[in-house]
């Protein structure tokens, strides 16, 4: 899937075939659980694309009818921000995925992927942790904001 800004204009704007989008794009990239696949696609979306507006709000009015989505408040990110986050357990893996906003702009500042229970060499809890500084656009691939 490529994450070109052109492209992505190109995505539904209503929030239903959204949802379908991602319901027929997340599985053919992953072999996760339908809704897991769908889930994950957004996070690969927030984290490594700029999205048209309309896109991206279609986008996160999908995304909470994904089953099994929560919205979390007053968490904290890999930098020490305070914000809301959206989470969803893996059923396939003692996994769960964390994506945290500001709470009041709503702008993307992380994630972090935690262990619902031990297993393996991993204990429960936090097991990767990704804090965004700073997002620009510039006039040409290299250049430095």
């Amino acid at each position: 899937m490529t994450t070109n800004y052109r492209h992505l204009a190109t995505l539904p704007t209503d929030p239903v075939k959204m949802y379908d989008w991602q319901a027929e794009v997340g599985p053919a990239h992953s072999g996760q659980e339908t809704h897991q696949a769908m889930f994950t696609l957004v996070g690969d979306l927030i984290r490594d694309a700029i999205m048209p507006p309309e896109q991206g709000a279609a986008l996160f009015r999908a995304v909470a009818r994904i089953p099994g989505v929560k919205v979390v408040e007053n968490v904290v990110d890999a930098a020490g921000r305070r914000g809301g986050a959206i989470t969803r357990d893996d059923p396939d893996s003692p996994t769960r995925d964390e994506w945290f906003f500001d709470a009041k702009t709503f702008e993307f500042l992380g994630e972090h992927s935690a262990a619902t229970e031990d297993y393996s060499n991993i204990n429960k809890g936090r097991t990767g942790n990704k804090a965004i500084l700073e997002r620009a656009v510039v006039d040409r691939a290299g250049q430095r904001p």
